[in-house]
């Protein structure tokens, strides 16, 4: 048996083999890199369009029946309707423990322009928005008799129940209010023979402050009225029901103050 023995050079003359990537290869991989990025990149562009928005009509509808199920939640526990309307509900609902104590006044209305918001009061308070750019929003009632035939009181249509403007007055002249003093009007409305009830919803008047700063506010009440002592005629102490108005938004033009309470 013979013993072949090989010489292998130092190690300084060995020739080194090292790993990595031809110039071919490195084109391919990036032009597949650049096909998965762009595949990527159009997944998100698609994920992302398809997310609704809240102009979408996925939204909307959503928001809609949101507010449907708000609504009807509130009628299921309503214990009066005072307002019916087509286009406005108010309704007195037990107390369910939300803010203060007490029965709950909640109104939905809408103005039946085109575009204007469904609106939100709670207890007097500001309304708010619940869904904006309405374009249709009607309500109507079924009304039926109970168990021994009588028919459940129903309201009718809102109706101006006292006009009064400076065509009244003498020319120049105006009521003159201060923390002090204040300035009352009487009136009796003109009902309709089987009215058992009436409500006063809202009041228009012009105001213009007198100089002074913009700090205070204009409290517009409902009071019953004392048909005796003096002056003869007056308001109760009793305020029914009132709404501040702030002096900054007495600039001689209709302000409208809504009520919830004067029934």
């Amino acid at each position: 048996m013979k013993t072949i023995h090989k010489h292998v050079g130092p190690a300084r003359n060995r020739r080194r083999v090292r790993c990595g990537f031809t110039l071919v290869e490195l084109i391919a991989a990036m032009t597949v890199m650049t096909i998965l990025m762009m595949g990527m990149g159009s997944a998100m562009i698609i994920t992302s369009r398809a997310i609704p928005d809240d102009q979408s009509p996925m939204s909307i509808a959503s928001e809609s029946r949101n507010v449907l199920d708000r609504l009807t939640e509130d009628l299921l526990y309503a214990t009066s309707i005072t307002e019916k309307a087509a286009t406005a509900i108010t309704i007195i609902v037990a107390d369910r423990g939300h803010g203060a104590a007490g029965p709950e006044t909640i109104r939905y209305a809408w103005s039946g322009t085109p575009g204007d918001p469904l609106t939100l009061e709670y207890n007097g308070a500001p309304a708010v928005n619940l869904v904006d750019e309405i374009q249709d929003f009607a309500l109507s009632y079924a009304v039926k008799a109970d168990q021994a035939g009588e028919v459940p009181l129903v309201e009718g249509a809102q109706k101006e129940l006292f006009f009064h403007d400076g065509r009244n007055l003498p020319v120049g002249q105006l009521y003159s209010l201060g923390r002090d003093y204040i300035e009352s009007q009487y009136f009796v409305p003109q009902l309709p023979a089987d009215a058992t009830s009436w409500s006063i919803t809202s009041v228009t008047f012009i105001g213009l402050k007198a100089g002074g700063t913009n700090n205070s506010n204009l409290s517009v009440q409902i009071r019953s009225a004392v048909d005796s002592g003096s002056p003869p005629l007056h308001p109760d102490a009793t305020v029914i029901d009132q709404v501040a108005v702030p002096e900054s938004n007495l600039t001689e033009t209709w302000q409208q103050v809504q009520f919830s309470q004067a029934t």
